[in-house]
């Protein structure tokens, strides 16, 4: 994918820069754009498949520049300091939000979803999937039901897995290996170390990321990264205000 980020900070572009070209070698970097109009006649007049736009830029914001875009519009990874515009970035079609400081994992996982979206899937003659979590225990497999587990914690090399009924397993797999097990519709990664099932989302309490409450009273911290993609799901959004009497 021929990717671009527009940024009108000369340093979050090369921090974008670098992440994406040690992290992502399959994409086509185009560079990047700290004027988001000349972005704009670029976009235009070539081919861009991905572009990593900020929100706030003098002339042109995020968002005036995406309603220019002539169809098909590329796809789109909001990145920004300000997390208070990420419902109006999801509405907007945004494949994902990411707050800065970007964190490595967070764009690798952005770019990947963008890529499952965008790109046909392979045609097999075959295939079928269980809806189970296949782990091993001790006298073979164990599958379990994807509705069966509520969150999943990291604990280092290994992950914790909290079930419905309330047992836990400890399976010698990091989380990240865990998650790209489960189905991305049906969970969500709230922080580094938590990864829970949105079904069993209960309620959100406030704060400077927040805690989700689940199902059986599990109680899971939010990190303030992800805090915008949380309250997106909720179909609410975040103003500095409100954030401030949450901390």
């Amino acid at each position: 994918m021929r990717t671009l980020v527009i940024d009108d900070e000369l340093q979050s572009c090369e921090v974008s820069l670098h992440l994406l070209k040690t992290n992502c070698p399959d994409l086509e970097i185009l560079g990047y754009e700290c004027k988001p109009e000349l972005a704009l006649k670029l976009i235009k007049s070539e081919q861009v498949d991905l572009i990593l736009l900020d929100v706030e830029m003098p002339g042109l914001n995020g968002f005036e520049l995406l309603e220019k875009l002539p169809e098909p519009k590329p796809a789109v990874i909001f990145t920004t300091a300000y997390d208070q515009f990420a419902l109006d970035a999801f509405s907007v079609g945004a494949h994902d939000y990411l707050l800065k400081p970007i964190i490595e994992e967070d764009l690798i996982r952005a770019v990947n979803r963008v890529k499952e979206r965008v790109q046909p899937p392979v045609e097999t003659e075959l295939s079928f999937q269980l809806d189970k979590l296949a782990i091993g225990s001790i006298d073979g497999i164990e599958l379990i039901d994807y509705e069966d587990i509520l969150h999943c914690q990291s604990e280092s090399n290994y992950t914790r897995i909290f079930k419905a009924d309330g047992s836990v397993n400890l399976v010698s797999k990091t989380l990240k290996e865990v998650e790209s097990k489960l189905p991305s519709g049906q969970f969500l990664r709230v922080h580094n170390s938590h990864l829970v099932q949105i079904r069993s989302i209960t309620k959100y309490i406030k704060g400077s990321g927040g805690i989700l409450m689940l199902k059986g009273g599990h109680e899971v911290p939010v990190s303030r990264q992800k805090k915008p993609e949380v309250l997106a799901l909720f179909g609410q959004s975040q103003d500095p205000k409100s954030e401030q009497e949450g901390t």
